[in-house]
């Protein structure tokens, strides 16, 4: 990992900007937060602020799960010294810490009662060694921004679906991003990090120093015992050209869809993610659409590792005009970012060793009842039936489909209704084999959580967690 002479100096004032404070409790025995204050650059909103609400609201996406939790105090900090002052200070008044990148999560884990929330979202510096193909990021670096920067360079990375969703948990927690056929899950890209660990020490980790806690970053999610303040990724090169097909069908069609799916899909390049929705239109009708995008050093490369999906559609069924022709990465996030409202939702997706085609007849029956726009069951494969790929650390599920269900509403009185909805299409999943993903599941669940790892890395983690954090300052799984 190259750090540069900054990166040096930053770490050597930590010891002597930060020290140690006393152990000051107000009247009512709660944590003098404006000590913590002055110990930081950061604003410090505790629960006796007239502003505490609307800051609580804010560290969430999901409305529905605003009040989850409440917690002692939030800390919008400014820099990694912030995060060492913050975690000292936490252990020293007996709280927990948990950890805010961008607040996408969609069961708002950061909000926990009465701990200290720190909010990064002020960490999302980007910057690039072009030479050396490393960008170094902020854990609230929006994807968006990291591909726009990197674009300048020629360069790419495999960054979530979702222009607006920050690195940090989507790194945590391992990140199938786009082209993860060719370029692997966005965790292993990563060379290094900068973490402040339970002790409140800042240090980093690579596959040779510190690997244990390298290893955890990259998939431990939100059981991870420590907070990121800084990740080094590995780039790649742009893929030069772009080929997008997409494909709508009546509802009615689902079984001829699901009949020609498998033949189209064994001719497609084992890079290319192919995505299928069942989702309600605008009108109220049901939706089959199919999605996949090509990447290619040239035009002619990229169509053709989509080409087999063009094969033997069953045009009858179709509705509206079928794309087939090059793209860009702003029509790729065009194309997933389009309708997603800040509305109450829910959402969970687990990968499975089923097929895409079994998967899509199971949906069937689940579209009634469904939530309305922009509301999906997505179904995820890559071509020819390819493994999805697993990291060497701790991130290690596998399959080769993901299968996800995403509710959207705008009344709390539908919540039960819908969230029922959700675990009623991820049944299907369960039933066959599936491995839940922590970045889209509710991990508060100990089912969910341990069902997120392989046994062998569940194991480890709670090795490494009884290791790292014996006084659990960091919230993490249930179980371990």
């Amino acid at each position: 990992m190259n750090l540069t002479r900054r990166d040096a100096l930053s770490g050597l004032t930590f010891g002597a900007a930060v020290l140690a404070a006393p152990q000051l409790l107000t009247a009512s025995g709660r944590p003098d937060f404006e000590e913590l204050a002055k110990q930081t650059s950061a604003d410090v909103v505790d629960g006796r602020s007239p502003a505490f609400a609307s800051v609580r609201e804010a560290m969430v996406w999901n409305p529905r799960v605003a009040n989850v939790g409440e917690p002692a105090a939030i800390l919008r900090v400014g820099s990694a010294a912030d995060v060492v002052a913050a975690v000292r200070f936490a252990r020293e008044h007996g709280l927990r810490v948990s950890v805010r990148g961008s607040g996408h999560h969609y069961f708002g884990l950061p909000l926990r009662d009465e701990a200290l929330l720190l909010d990064l979202s002020a960490l999302n510096g980007i910057e690039i060694d072009a030479t050396a193909r490393i960008v170094a990021a902020g854990p609230a670096a929006k994807g968006g921004a990291v591909v726009a920067a990197l674009a300048g360079h020629g360069l790419g990375f495999p960054v979530g679906h979702c222009s607006d969703v920050a690195l940090g948990g989507y790194l945590l927690n391992g990140g199938l991003g786009w082209n993860f056929g060719e370029w692997g899950v966005a965790c292993d890209s990563i060379v290094g990090v900068e973490v402040v660990t339970p002790d409140g020490e800042f240090v980093r980790a690579d596959r040779k120093d510190n690997a244990d806690l390298f290893w955890s970053v990259r998939g431990g999610g939100p059981g991870f015992f420590g907070v990121v303040t800084r990740y080094h990724l590995a780039a790649y090169e742009l893929p030069r050209a772009i080929h997008l097909y997409s494909a709508a069908f009546g509802f009615d069609s689902l079984a001829a869809v699901a009949a020609w799916l498998p033949g189209a899909i064994a001719g497609v390049h084992s890079s290319v993610e192919v995505i299928c929705s069942v989702a309600p239109d605008t009108t109220g009708r049901t939706t089959v659409s199919v999605l996949a995008a090509g990447f290619g050093a040239t035009p002619d490369e990229a169509r053709v590792r989509v080409a087999a999906l063009a094969h033997d559609v069953p045009h009858a069924a179709r509705m509206g005009e079928t794309v087939d022709a090059s793209s860009s990465w702003s029509d790729l996030f065009a194309s997933v970012n389009a309708g997603f409202p800040r509305v109450r939702m829910s959402g969970t997706s687990m990968l499975t060793p089923a097929a895409m085609s079994d998967l899509l007849i199971a949906a069937g029956p689940h579209t009634q009842g469904m939530p309305p726009p922009p509301s999906a069951i997505t179904v995820i494969g890559l071509g020819g039936g390819a493994q999805f790929p697993r990291s060497d650390g701790a991130y290690s599920v596998g399959g080769t489909t993901l299968l996800g269900a995403y509710g959207f509403w705008n009344d709390a009185a539908d919540d039960d209704r819908y969230t029922r909805w959700v675990d009623a299409v991820i049944k299907e999943g369960e039933t066959r084999g599936g491995s839940y993903y922590a970045g889209e599941t509710d991990v508060r669940n100990p089912v969910r959580a341990q069902r997120s790892y392989s046994p062998d890395a569940w194991q480890k983690l709670g090795v490494l967690r009884a290791r790292f954090d014996p006084d659990r300052v960091f919230f993490s799984y249930p179980g371990l």
